[in-house]
């Protein structure tokens, strides 16, 4: 094992190396999941054909931590809880239609407690 493939694998960035020399390919790097190289936003995989190499593609500046793009909405307990109450009994009544048979109130209301943040998203995208 390579001292400075061992450095490599203790940078925060890195997920893992792979030193796939010995059978005629490279050292391939892959990047945490937070991470992408940075000459190649979006991929988080490189292969390097010496040390040198992987030590200098896996430097700080070589790498960027990606972008977090997911919206955060803010949703009050009250709302997701006032949902679930006046949804419930829309579940137990589709369920009804569907199967013929009538659909527990506590399992009615948890379905429409799981679905309530999705309405919120999709309210307000």
């Amino acid at each position: 094992m390579s001292k400075v493939l061992d450095q490599i694998r203790k940078l925060p960035w890195v997920g893992h190396v792979d030193d796939e020399r010995e059978s005629g390919s490279s050292i391939i790097v892959t990047l945490a999941n937070d991470y992408d190289f940075a000459d190649d936003p979006g991929c988080g995989v490189c292969g390097f054909e010496n040390v040198k190499a992987a030590l200098h593609g896996t430097r700080k500046s070589a790498v960027e931590k990606k972008n977090d793009t997911t919206p955060v909405i803010a949703v009050s307990v009250d709302a997701l809880t006032a949902f679930a109450d006046n949804h419930a009994a829309r579940v137990a009544q589709a369920y009804r239609a569907h199967t013929g048979k009538d659909m527990d109130a506590g399992a009615a209301y948890a379905i429409a407690e799981a679905f309530a943040p999705l309405f919120f998203a999709a309210k307000a995208s």
